[in-house]
Formats: structure tokens, sequence, C-alpha cells
């Protein structure tokens, strides 16, 4: 009983541990501004958390395409950009984005945002 209950413990421990270290992995993508052009909304961001690689990014609204930069590795404090290309000239309305990636940790991520109408902000929505 006693040996299990130090198991038990232990496998608390790690898993607590775990959890922190894949928290500590993540990117955190913060804002810096952008611009609007001819049917193309640019939303600029610095990478404030972990190293990832391998991004990938998903528009989820209908009638908007959507490209990330970089695309290779994103190291923490470097710059990037997400390009948003209305079809039809429209370029104001809310987008919601789902940008995926790989940790250094090796473990397959992602998080899901929303460039709201008329902003150039990435603002990280729960759901991922």
């Amino acid at each position: 009983a006693l040996v299990t209950e130090q198991l038990s413990r232990m496998e608390a421990v790690w898993s607590r541990h775990r959890a922190e270290d894949d928290a500590m992995a993540e990117p955190q993508l913060n804002s810096k501004g952008g611009d609007t052009g001819e049917n193309i909304k640019r939303v600029e961001f610095e990478n404030a958390g972990a190293t990832v690689m391998e991004l990938s990014i998903q528009c989820e609204t209908p009638v908007f395409f959507a490209e990330l930069q970089p695309r290779l590795v994103l190291r923490s404090s470097d710059c990037g950009h997400v390009n948003i290309v209305g079809c039809n000239g429209k370029t104001d309305a809310d987008v919601a984005l789902t940008i995926s990636y790989v940790t250094h940790l090796g473990k397959r991520s992602s998080k899901r945002f929303v460039v709201p109408a008329g902003n150039h902000a990435l603002v990280e929505s729960p759901g991922c």
C-alpha cells in the first residue's frame, strides 16, 4: 500500500512537471500592428515565447485566404506576419485562424486566433 501511494505521488509530480514543460515550450504571439492594402490585410507579431518550427496556418473564415511568415522556424523574440487576402476586395470582417507548429519538445500543437474587423491584432481565442 505504501509503495502504491508513493508511486501515485511520483506520477502526479511527473505529470505536473510535464505540463509545465509543455507550457514553457509554447510560443506567445504578440501583435505589433500592421496595415491594410487592396484586398490584403497584414498583421505583424513578435514571438515572446519559446522557439517553434514547421509553422502552418489555416483560415477558417470563408472567402479569405491566409499566409504566414516565417514557416520553418520562429525563434523567441523573432517577428513574423500574417497576410489575410479577401476575395472580391473584402478585408474588413472578423477572420478566424489556426496556427499550427512543432515545439522544441517535438509536440505538434496549435493555437486559434481571431483578427477582428478593422483591427490589425491577433487575438488568441480558446479552443485548440
